[in-house]
């Protein structure tokens, strides 16, 4: 038994060291290689042996069982390994095999706004049909506010002025001062007989912009307008070059989940903020227009939650472990540093 008991313990060591290794490796050869390296099939045998040889240190190890913390940090472990395991493209096989589950790992699903799609690409070229349908409501792209305005000079300097209504900015070299008179959303020009005037029309595309007044030296003034999405038209006497720009502060599609006709769910995918439904979690991927019909639509990665939980439970696992591990001991050595003084009842009599 002592034999056993040193060969596990020594094996569990160099298979964490190994996993430690390879971590490193993985960080370092980007994400799609480090995908299909640690699904290939000599690491597959190493997770299964990992997760063995753990099994076995709680099973050959009295003092494992009987420490709650350290038993508990174990099956944590163990619980990550069947989990990731499980969800992996080997998992999936072994459930195609074992339970004829024909589950989609991953895929891509683009939807056109103000329809629904229920077809995943596979990224092979196959096509696959989700138990689902996923209905687009509205596609939208929110932006830090104020957005700027760039401004070119002649001597190849670039000047960022916060397009805030009010804002106004000296440019060098007696160029003359600019100043921001206001935003749009969804500009539109109207030229009446005192020349354009820009305004926001709620009902067209979204076509933001900024009207700038420039004033030059002796004191002359003329209005502009920028676009953010159209290249800036000047004269060929125009020496300020600008341009208008937004920083994006989210993806946002909003959706509807619909099975046998009915809406069962429904919500808004932002980037990092996933919808779970039927086993699968839907990520924000991209967006941009269809050609032929004009339409908006959103693009979402299909993954598959087979063994999420697991991992999730793992997690949670292994921190109550390592918490129950460490905190006792702590208050056991705070006892021991700090010995209760002896009643004087007890203190020997000195005669």
């Amino acid at each position: 038994m002592f034999v056993l008991r040193r060969f596990i313990l020594q094996s569990v060591l160099v298979l964490i060291g190994l996993l430690i290794g390879l971590a490193v490796y993985g960080a370092f050869i980007g994400p799609q290689r480090a995908q299909a390296f640690f699904n290939a099939v000599p690491l597959a045998l190493y997770w299964v042996t990992l997760g063995i040889a753990l099994i076995a240190g709680i099973v050959v190890f009295p003092a494992l069982r009987r420490a709650l913390g350290l038993a508990l940090t174990h099956a944590g472990c163990v619980l990550v390994l069947a989990g990731a395991i499980w969800g992996s493209e080997a998992g999936h096989g072994l459930q195609r095999r074992l339970f004829g589950a024909e589950k989609i790992r991953r895929a891509e699903l683009a939807v056109l706004e103000g329809e629904q799609e229920d077809r995943v690409d596979l990224r092979d070229g196959r096509m696959a049909i989700l138990p689902f349908a996923v209905a687009l409501d509205d596609f939208r792209i929110e932006y830090y506010r104020p957005g700027s305005l760039w401004v070119e000079t002649p001597d190849a300097r670039k000047v960022s002025i916060p397009a805030r209504p009010g804002a106004v900015c000296d440019l060098d070299g007696g160029l003359g001062r600019i100043e921001i008179v206001r935003t749009f959303e969804n500009c539109r020009i109207a030229v009446g007989p005192n020349g354009p005037t820009g305004y926001d029309d709620p009902n067209a595309a979204s076509n933001p912009a900024v009207e700038v007044q420039i004033t030059r030296p002796p004191g002359t003034t003329h209005r502009r307008f920028v676009f953010e999405r159209y290249a800036p038209r000047h004269a060929a006497d125009d020496d300020l070059p600008m341009s208008y720009r937004r920083m994006v502060k989210d993806y946002i599609s909003q959706v509807r989940i619909v099975a046998d006709g009915k809406v069962v769910t429904h919500g808004a995918i932002e980037v990092n903020r996933p919808l779970h439904y039927g086993g699968y979690s839907l990520y924000q991927s991209s967006y941009g227009t269809d050609p032929d019909s004009g339409k908006s639509y959103t693009s979402l990665t299909v993954v598959c939650d087979c063994g999420l939980n697991g991992v999730f439970l793992g997690y949670g696992v292994l921190f109550l472990g390592v918490s129950w591990q460490l905190w006792p001991r702590q208050r056991q050595e705070a006892r021991g540093n700090n010995p209760q003084p002896c009643p004087s009842s007890q203190l020997p009599k000195v005669s």
